[in-house]
């Protein structure tokens, strides 16, 4: 489920930046993590559901 995916991918955001890791690495987690958001808000959308992050 794509809302699971989300929380994945933002705790791995957060420990890469915990950690100080490189700054690509850490963009690349970002803008994944957007276009999973971006899809659920597309979906929700489309479905008119009211389902939250």
């Amino acid at each position: 489920m794509i809302k699971r995916e989300i929380s994945e991918l933002r705790d791995e955001l957060h420990s890469l930046i915990n950690e100080n890791a490189d700054y690509n690495e850490i963009l690349k987690t970002s803008v994944e993590l957007d276009k999973l958001i971006a899809e659920f808000i597309n979906n929700k959308e489309k479905n008119n559901d009211k389902d939250e992050l």
